[in-house]
Order: C-alpha cells, then sequence, then structure tokens
C-alpha cells in the first residue's frame, strides 16, 4: 500500500481512539463535514454493486472497499475535524505551500535536465532512482496548481516584509513550472483559479485591470502557440486519440445502464476485454475524467450524487467568502476550484491528492466560521 494510506489509517486510528475517550457517539458522524451529500454519493455506488457481471464482482466489491469507502474518512473528513479544532492550520498550510516550492524546483530540474520526448517540458525528476511525485508531468502540475494558492494566506501572515514577498514570488513560481509541464489540463486550471481571483476581487472594476491583463495576455502567447503544437506531436495526439474511444466506450455502456451504471471499479476490467482498444493503445489506463467514470460505472446516480457532494463543499466555500471576505476565503476557493477541475480531465479522483486539498480548503472556510463567531460574541 502507499505510505500515504498507511499514514491515513494511523491518522483515522488516532482520530478514533480520541473520540473513545470523548464518548464516542452517533452524534459525532453528524458533525463530520458533508457527510450526508456523501453519503448519498456512497449508496449510489452500493446500488451500482449490485449492476456489476458476475465475473468482476469481486474486484468491484475490493475498489468499493478501496478507494472509494476509503478517501471521505481517511483524506477528508478526519483532516477537516482535526484542523477545524486544533490550531494546526498555519502549520499545514506552511508545509503544503513548501511541499508546492519543493515540487517546483523539481520540475525545474526536471525541464533543464530531464530526458525530454518530443518537446521540452517540465517534469518530476528522479534522484537515485526514486521520483516521489512520480514520473507523469501531470502528476507534477497536478500538485502545484492545489499548493501555489496557499502562497495567498502566508503572504499576509505575520511574517517579514522580505519574506512576505519571497512567499508571493515562489507562489507564482509554482504556477509558472505548471504552465512549463504544458499539461493542457493544468492551463485550463490555472486560468479557471485567475478567473475566480479576478472575479472575487475586481467584480465591476475589471476596466481598472484591463491594461495588465492585456500585458499577460500577450505573454503567454508565445507558449500558448507552443501549446497549441503540442497537440500535433504524436504523443499528445494518441492520447487525445484515447481519451476520445474511452468516451464512446463509456457511453455506449452508459446508454445499456444510464440509472446505476456498470458497476463501481468495473471501467479498466471492460477496457482489458476490449480487444480494439487493447491493439490500438496498449493496457488500459484510469478513465480520462471523473465524470466519464461515474456515467460507466455508476450511472445518472453516481453523476448526481457526486455533483451534490462536490457542490455543497463549492456552496459552503462561497458562502463563507461572501460573509467574511477574507484572502484566506479567496485562496481557499481557488485551492477547491483547482483540484477538482483538474480531475474532470485526469485520474486521480479517489486519492489524497484531490481531497486532502479539499479538507484544507473546508478547514480554512470552518476555521473562519468559528473565529467571526468568537469575534460577534466578544
Amino acid at each position: 500500500a502507499p505510505f500515504i494510506d498507511l499514514y491515513g489509517l494511523l491518522l483515522l486510528g488516532a482520530w478514533l481512539l480520541g473520540w473513545t475517550f470523548k464518548n464516542l457517539n452517533i452524534e459525532v458522524f453528524k458533525k463530520l463535514p458533508h457527510f450526508k451529500s456523501y453519503l448519498l454519493f456512497w449508496l449510489s455506488a452500493v446500488g451500482s454493486l449490485f449492476m456489476a457481471p458476475s465475473r468482476f464482482l469481486g474486484s468491484s466489491a475490493k475498489y468499493f472497499l478501496r478507494p472509494f469507502s476509503f478517501f471521505y474518512p481517511v483524506f477528508f473528513a478526519v483532516p477537516v475535524s482535526i484542523l477545524s479544532r486544533v490550531k494546526l492550520l498555519d502549520h499545514v498550510l506552511l508545509v503544503f505551500y513548501a511541499t508546492g516550492l519543493l515540487s517546483a524546483f523539481n520540475g525545474l530540474i526536471g525541464l533543464l535536465f530531464g530526458a525530454q520526448g518530443e518537446f521540452p517540458r517540465a517534469t518530476p525528476f528522479g534522484f537515485f532512482g526514486v521520483n516521489p511525485l512520480g514520473s507523469n508531468h501531470n502528476l507534477l502540475a497536478e500538485t502545484l496548481i492545489a499548493t501555489a494558492p496557499a502562497g495567498l494566506v502566508l503572504g499576509i501572515m505575520n511574517y517579514e516584509l522580505g519574506i512576505r514577498k519571497l512567499i508571493r514570488y515562489g507562489m507564482f513560481f509554482q504556477w509558472t513550472i505548471a504552465l512549463l509541464t504544458f499539461a493542457r489540463t493544468a492551463w485550463i486550471v490555472i486560468g479557471i483559479q485567475a478567473l475566480v481571483y479576478l472575479w472575487c476581487t475586481y467584480r465591476g472594476r475589471f476596466k481598472e485591470i484591463w491594461p495588465r491583463i492585456k500585458i499577460v495576455l500577450l505573454l503567454l502567447l508565445i507558449p500558448l502557440a507552443f501549446l497549441a503544437f503540442t497537440t500535433l506531436t504524436e504523443t499528445v495526439r494518441g492520447s487525445t486519440l484515447s481519451r476520445l474511444d474511452q468516451t464512446r466506450i463509456s457511453l455506449f455502456y452508459f446508454l445499456r445502464s444510464p440509472y446505476l451504471g456498470q458497476g463501481i471499479g468495473t471501467f479498466i476490467p471492460t477496457l482489458w476485454q476490449t480487444r480494439a482498444f487493447l491493439l490500438e493503445y496498449g493496457d488500459p489506463l484510469e478513465a480520462h475524467g471523473v465524470a466519464l467514470k461515474l456515467a460507466f460505472e455508476q450511472g445518472l446516480a453516481g453523476l448526481i450524487t457526486f455533483a451534490i457532494f462536490v457542490g455543497s463543499i463549492f456552496v459552503s466555500l462561497i458562502k463563507a467568502y461572501k460573509k467574511t471576505v477574507r484572502i484566506e476565503l479567496l485562496a481557499a476557493l481557488m485551492i477547491a476550484a483547482g483540484a477538482i477541475t483538474y480531475q474532470l480531465f485526469n485520474t486521480t479522483y479517489y486519492t489524497s491528492k484531490l481531497w486532502i486539498p479539499l479538507a484544507i480548503a473546508v478547514a480554512i472556510a470552518q476555521l473562519s466560521k468559528s473565529s467571526k463567531s468568537s469575534e460577534s460574541g466578544n
């Protein structure tokens, strides 16, 4: 098992032990973040189990237990619970940001000294045969788009002015390396994060900043042209065709069972039995995008309940921002928007890389709400 899973189990055990000494009861679960909306999503997966073909039933049940039922308590609920009650969030944000900064430097080394394919790009760089980030450029970009907005929060903390400036420079450095991965999803996500920032900060005053936006867009023309060029390369073209064929396969099976899908965890086993796909693309990888996967495995029930679950998270963040317009809540919105948008095109939707950033974003909102309540009480 990955180290993060083992560590997560240890953390879950410690959390349960702590609540046991505080007379654990059913009320504890009612206080878990967005538990009711997650429960709907979880029940849709239970329903899809009954649709799984008999030959896939064992692997489907295993997938249901881990990673599907694993991610919420271990990577989301328990971290939110701990961060919302113990004043650890500042330290966690610092480590979160520092992890992104180290990853960005790793990507820069990969850009300058790593083995390149058809064109140069920032990629994870391994040392002595060990590469904690993995070998794919998407894994690097996925990390950086989540960690970079934490610099907005750290930049207003009680550090010296010079350190706060360095933090902001480091934030833009992370976004720059994410763009230099030339992952198409990274460019889309950073565009979304920029729109969230501009909308929340300059809503109604776009004329003031339009000259600066034009300069930034002009500066991005060259890398944008290069990004467009990369789509013509054999590697990217193969990835695009693979996505299209996976979409066709997903839609074909979705129409056969539109309500509960084909059974959770059955997408990859089905691809293994699709000979034309294997001949064209080789060993199948996970579905390219959470919507594609949910349509195949859990049908409309999964798509709708997942939208409710994620939507409830965004609604809580938006409400918190509207009540108290603070830079940390803006950063939480950008983290959440970036992490979720990335998974519309990527494949790590039930892992810590998505849910730990979302847990940090929700914890920021909850702590902001509690601090406001204490201030009004005083």
